[in-house]
């Protein structure tokens, strides 16, 4: 299940006067409702092209807790380190095929390609061991496929190992970095538009939700923030970027470096990640499920009855960055953008903010009648 994302924007007098975002919704209840809750288990990660690992370690952690039964410690470290690495995975995709072509070398493409199918392939093996014998995060830690990335991100994107590029990166305008693909990119950005997007947005209540004050209707149609930059803000370096450049553009892309950086180190730590899957009981068989993933919180809501599937719904990060009243929408309204370059620096935002979903972008100029 893909859903491609389509923006038309309207103009007038120089500047943007309306986001008209369509965001196609596949309603998953008709094909869960009423069965069996292993069944169900094993169907949402393959109906999912998106951040497939996140969407069946939510379904796990939803209707495990829906049922009254606590998760497997050894299965949630592990489901969590996949989740992790997918977000790794699928934060590289977006950004070396976000790059102009003149700047994505053929050797570059190579070695991601490798990358890629490696780190599918692991992914594949991992998803499987995690149902029958999870293994231990000290086993994942070996695993060649964390160097093969850390690799790919010294050459293409850092400039410097992961571990040195969260130590060492004192200016967050790069002067003190290599020259990569990725920087001279960003670099760009910076000088054209630095302040594009410096708009903040409420963060998801989560406490609220946790203890059940806020309804599940309202939190999904609400503007909240979710975007993965909040998993990295307590850094030195993103606090001076949000200081001098809000929560916009470039304060995002690089949010998505220092996570990447210190989501490889993590794994290659041995870390413990479960807090990337938690879960929010409630009465009447209930439970919602919230994974991190590279595009923000991803949210699942079950209610099971008899081991079978009584409610189900799914709200993506997506639903939240991309929505009418969402990041985006607010970001593009309020930021003063140039009319010649609005559809380069639109582009930007939606990459920013949704890393992962495939999009179309159409701008239309409204005339005002006499």
């Amino acid at each position: 299940m893909s859903r491609a994302f389509s923006l038309k924007i309207f103009t007038a007098r120089n500047r943007v006067s309306g986001i008209e975002p369509l965001l196609p919704h596949s309603d998953i209840k008709p094909l869960l409702h009423n069965h069996d809750v292993k069944d169900a288990q094993l169907l949402l990660p393959a109906v999912f092209s998106l951040c497939a690992y996140a969407q069946g370690s939510a379904a796990w952690a939803a209707l495990t807790t829906a049922q009254g039964l606590p998760l497997d410690p050894k299965e949630h470290a592990a489901r969590a380190a996949m989740v992790a690495l997918e977000s790794v995975q699928e934060t590289m995709r977006s950004l070396v095929f976000a790059l102009p072509e003149s700047q994505r070398t053929a050797e570059m493409m190579n070695r991601f390609a490798q990358t890629w199918r490696e780190s599918n392939a692991f992914l594949t093996i991992l998803q499987q061991a995690v149902r029958k014998n999870p293994p231990d995060l000290e086993d994942i830690a070996q695993q060649s496929v964390l160097e093969l990335w850390d690799s790919f991100c010294l050459n293409y994107v850092f400039g410097v190992s992961s571990r040195a590029w969260l130590a060492q990166v004192k200016d967050p305008c790069f002067a003190d970095l290599p020259e990569t693909p990725v920087l001279q990119w960003l670099r760009q950005m910076l000088q054209e538009a630095p302040l594009l997007g410096d708009i903040a947005l409420c963060p998801l209540p989560m406490e609220s939700f946790a203890q059940g004050k806020l309804a599940w209707r309202a939190l999904v149609s609400s503007p909240y923030e979710v975007g993965a930059h909040r998993r990295v803000e307590h850094h030195p370096v993103m606090q001076w970027l949000m200081d001098r450049y809000g929560i916009g553009l470039i304060t995002r892309f690089m949010a998505r470096l220092f996570d990447t950086a210190q989501t490889l180190i993590a794994l290659s730590e041995s870390q413990d990640l479960s807090d990337w899957i938690c879960v929010y009981p409630f009465a009447g068989n209930f439970a919602v499920a919230t994974v991190e993933t590279a595009r923000g919180l991803l949210l699942h809501r079950a209610q099971t009855q008899n081991k079978k599937i009584a409610a189900y719904n799914i709200c993506a990060p997506t639903d939240w960055n991309l929505n009418k009243y969402g990041a985006l929408s607010t970001l593009l309204k309020k930021s003063a953008i140039n009319k010649d370059k609005l559809y380069r620096h639109a582009t930007w935002l939606v990459q920013a903010l949704d890393p992962c979903v495939p999009f179309t972008l159409e701008i239309e100029e409204v005339t005002r009648r006499a």
